[in-house]
């Protein structure tokens, strides 16, 4: 008499992990819900934590004159409101995301924030308000023009991303 054939079994009949699959097939769905209710406390908790964090960085890089030499007048006057609108953009976002977190809206938006950060770094590339003489020799301030530029690359690459993410992949996600 042969044995009959459970429904892991017949998904995976050559499959040394057959248990493996019998216990997903009975994972009870109110536990699954409520880690998914966890996760979602998880990442509201981090997008509250990130706005709360841009806004500290507006009165960090408000404070960054008084506390270092590197910067010159032009860090103030030229540069100081493109990274605060930035900063506003970004904690605004983390609010939203608290109370409308969805990849539909989530994409966008990081599109949105890629462009902004891409012109505040490229603000600051044009502008270059350091002197790095004080502290270190000339060279640095090379290297550290080349850091700016990496992070420009990084910065366009991550919103050309976002874009083909928000034309051709949300359709294949789910609407969490």
């Amino acid at each position: 008499m042969q044995k009959k054939q459970t429904k892991s079994e017949s998904k995976k009949p050559n499959d040394p992990f057959g248990a493996f699959w019998g216990s997903v097939d009975k994972m009870n769905a109110k536990k699954f819900k409520r880690d998914i209710k966890k996760s979602s406390i998880g990442r509201k908790f981090g997008y509250f934590v990130a706005a709360v964090v841009n806004l500290a960085l507006i009165w960090i890089f408000r404070e960054l004159p008084e506390w270092t030499n590197v910067l010159n007048n032009e860090f103030t006057q030229n540069v100081l409101w493109v990274f605060n609108i930035l900063f506003v953009a970004t904690a605004v976002v983390n609010v939203l995301y608290i109370f409308l977190d969805k990849v539909w809206f989530r994409a966008p938006m990081q599109l949105i924030i890629s462009v902004i950060s891409f012109f505040a770094w490229f603000n600051l590339y044009q502008i270059w308000p350091f002197d790095f003489t004080m502290i270190a020799d000339s060279e640095f301030n090379t290297i550290m023009r080349g850091v700016t530029i990496f992070i420009l690359v990084v910065i366009g690459i991550s919103a050309i991303s976002e874009f083909f993410y928000m034309l051709f992949g949300l359709k294949h996600r789910e609407d969490r």
